[in-house]
């Protein structure tokens, strides 16, 4: 039985009744009122009851009119007037609900039930709301008060639904016999030919097919919480009146009879719901399972090959008859099937079965000649014909196949770099797409040698027939550099841009300019780095300028020209009014600041962020650890971290490989330390530690080695400190003097017992 929202509509219609008739009334009442004399003078309290009525009225023809702000007013004037009105606080619910004032709907409701315990619509709405709220047991209480009601008893049709939804709120609570007993209200409603006529707007054909929909909904609840017994009885009882179940049963039946210890009965209820070819493959799973308890395993893959031959679109079939021939060892039908597929319609899933069962032969190169010789015929000439078209969906499918699985990716590269060693030739395509694989992997040199190769391919006559794309040379030089940035390669990334600088003319010189200025800062080239950010600056256009400038002023302040970095802020600040440029503008002011050791400056900038975007993860994360790192505020600095956390989270969610900010784990690993709570903080900082960019950040391990120290793990301390040393040695900024000469010391520490760093 679908859930229907416009019984719930009808529900919050009867909660504010709004007729044709009350509303020609609502004036009527209004001229009544004002000629009204009484026969004695008034009570206050008649008088507060008699402004309530009008008020209640006219509300009323606002919300038939939509005016739900003016509805509310007046509805909220009328409650003040007279608050014992259960009508007031009932028709107070809709109204809130429809403005999204949750919290003022569930108050009005309940106090609405406080008056009148016998509403049952107001029970019904009640219930909905804890439920968008995940109170279940609570939602469940209002709903069995709701059936309750003897007026429940005229709506069949709200009585249905209601127990319904009823029903599959105990099943979500794992509540098998009250979920039973729900759905069973259901069926005995769908099935009362009388309940529901079809005068009414009901049809007993849709009706007969809601009740079969329940039953199976029924029976699969019992399956689930191992009630066989039960589950039989129900597919009994319905099955008289509803002979379709058994055609919608039949594959959970099977599983009941083999949880039962009788497979020869499961198999005949299987192969009669098999009949009707259904879709996917966990019926054809659920047939391999039950010949495996017959002792008929070798029967399996005769019969899937039948079933497979009757039902040619079941593409998930297909690949589970592969994967059955590949387990059998009969690689040839496997590949057969496998090949057979891609020429119809190729998927990854394909793909990652066929390379799998390759890689199982260990003849995994083939994988590499298929890929290369899809990359061949789908980038020569004729790129419009259907051949090349189709040869380019197979090797994006083959892609998506060796992207989403790392292990099978890194066993294809040492047949790539083989193939190159004897003089094979593979694509300038391939070769970068080998790179892109290497580089997910984590296999930096091997991405950096594959890059390299296509560097090495980009003026050959055979590429420029393989790609007439003009971003390729761009695409490969951008490649290479971000792996050997990622290696701490900086020597080397200074050679490239050089190198690309010399001798390209499809690529913006701008790129070289960037990687070649943050380069040089690291390797601690102050004088060099800053003429290369100018020049990146003088080039940059309106897309780039901003992260351009940001790059220049950075230089600055490393090279320590302070006050003209500062200057060049300030200068960029009176430039600009949008709001993303300030805020980027202000981050490197606080930067500059910091790197001034000018920390105060450095913190008003982060709250100038703050102040304008509360929920700014960066601006969160910076105060926060700058106030721990002063052991100051320590209480509401963990708070931002945390928020700042749970900022970046909700960020990451849908990413393709979503994780934490190793960063800002660490400026809380480093909070929690200042508090005192080294356990915690040990913890957090080894998550940040299994990050990539953690475990090459110099000051996780810094932190780390702090941590332990003062766990007194003397040797985790100095295996950190040492780590972090290492790294700091691979850059060598004017900011990392200190802490490397930090380092130093804590690591000499180490030879004076019980001291702390």
């Amino acid at each position: 039985m679908s859930i229907s929202r416009r019984l719930w509509i009808a529900l919050c219609l009867l909660a504010a009744p709004v007729t044709g008739e009350a509303r020609a009334q609502q004036p009527v009442l209004a001229d009544h009122a004002a000629s009204y004399v009484p026969l004695r003078p008034q009570t206050r309290q008649e008088i507060a009851r008699r402004e309530a009525l009008e008020l209640y009225g006219l509300a009323l023809v606002r919300m038939h009119q939509d005016r739900l702000v003016d509805a509310a007013r007046l509805l909220e004037e009328a409650r003040t007037q007279d608050p014992e009105a259960s009508a007031i606080h009932k028709s107070l619910t809709p109204v809130y609900l429809a403005l999204s004032r949750t919290d003022d709907a569930l108050r009005s409701c309940r106090r609405s039930l406080e008056l009148d315990p016998g509403d049952f619509e107001s029970w019904a709405i009640y219930g909905r709301q804890l439920k968008n709220e995940d109170k279940l047991k609570e939602a469940q209480n209002a709903w069995v008060r709701a059936l309750a009601c003897l007026s429940m008893a005229d709506h069949p049709d709200l009585r249905a639904q209601l127990s319904f939804d009823l029903g599959a709120l105990y099943a979500q609570t794992h509540d098998c016999m009250q979920a039973i007993a729900a759905f069973g209200v259901v069926i005995k409603i769908l099935d009362d030919p009388e309940a529901l006529p079809e005068r009414e707007g009901y049809n007993r054909a849709e009706l007969q097919e809601q009740a079969t929909d329940t039953y199976e909904r029924m029976i699969k609840i019992c399956i689930e919480d191992r009630q066989y017994e039960r589950a039989l009885e129900l597919f009994a009882q319905g099955r008289k009146s509803h002979p379709k179940l058994a055609a919608h049963l039949n594959y959970h039946m099977a599983k009941v009879e083999l949880a039962q210890g009788r497979p020869d009965r499961a198999l005949v209820r299987l192969e009669s719901y098999l009949a009707g070819q259904p879709p996917g493959t966990d019926a054809y799973e659920l047939l391999i399972s039950i010949l495996k308890e017959l002792h008929r395993s070798d029967d399996t893959l005769d019969l899937l090959k039948t079933y497979a031959e009757r039902d040619v679109h079941n593409t998930a079939l297909r690949l589970l008859l592969a994967r059955e021939y590949s387990s059998a060892g009969r690689s040839p039908e496997a590949a057969g099937i496998y090949s057979a597929l891609a020429d119809e319609s190729p998927n990854e899933d394909i793909y990652r079965g066929l390379f799998s069962l390759y890689r199982k032969d260990g003849i995994l190169e083939k994988a590499l000649d298929l890929f290369n010789d899809a990359i061949g015929r789908s980038t020569e000439r004729g790129k419009e014909s259907k051949g090349a078209q189709q040869a380019a969906a197979k090797a994006r499918a083959m892609l998506a196949a060796l992207r989403d699985d790392v292990g099978l990716a890194k066993d294809i590269l040492p047949a790539a770099e083989q193939k190159i060693k004897n003089g094979e030739n593979l694509y300038g395509q391939t070769l970068f797409f080998m790179a892109v694989l290497a580089d997910r992997a984590r296999e930096l040199d091997r991405a950096e040698r594959f890059y390299r190769t296509c560097l090495g391919q980009l003026g050959n006559p055979r590429h420029q027939r393989e790609s007439n794309n003009p971003q390729q040379e761009s695409t490969v030089y951008l490649g290479l550099l971000d792996v050997l940035w990622k290696a701490h390669k900086y020597e080397d990334v200074v050679e490239v841009c050089e190198q690309g600088l010399q001798h390209t003319q499809a690529t913006n010189h701008l790129i070289f300019y960037q990687f070649l200025s943050r380069a040089l800062r690291l390797l601690g080239r102050g004088e060099e780095a800053v003429a290369a950010a100018q020049k990146a600056f003088e080039m940059a256009n309106e897309d780039n300028r901003r992260s351009a400038r940001m790059n220049y002023i950075g230089a600055l302040a490393a090279a320590e020209h302070f006050q003209q970095a500062l200057a060049e802020c300030q200068a960029a600040l009176k430039e600009t009014q949008d709001p993303a440029d300030v805020r980027a503008l202000r981050l490197e002011l606080s930067n500059v600041y910091s790197t001034m050791h000018d920390i105060p400056r450095s913190e008003e900038q982060l709250q100038l962020i703050l102040k304008s975007d509360p929920n700014d993860a960066i601006a969160n994360n910076n105060l926060g650890y700058s106030w721990a790192d002063q052991g100051k505020n320590l209480e509401e600095a963990e708070r931002m971290i945390r928020k700042a956390l749970e900022l970046d989270h909700e960020q990451r969610v849908g990413a393709i490989a979503p994780s934490e900010n190793p960063t800002y784990l660490d400026s809380l690993a480093w909070v929690l330390f200042r508090r005192g709570r080294l356990k915690e903080a040990s913890a957090i900082l080894e998550k940040a530690l299994q990050l990539m960019e953690g475990e090459e950040d110099p000051a996780v391990w810094d932190h780390a080695g702090d941590v332990y120290f003062r766990m007194e793990e003397r040797e985790r301390a100095r295996a950190a400190w040492q780590k972090s040393v290492t790294l700091y040695e691979t850059e060598k900024l004017h900011k990392a003097d200190d802490h490397y000469k930090e380092l130093k010391h804590k690591l000499h520490l180490l030879e004076a017992p019980k001291r702390h760093p």
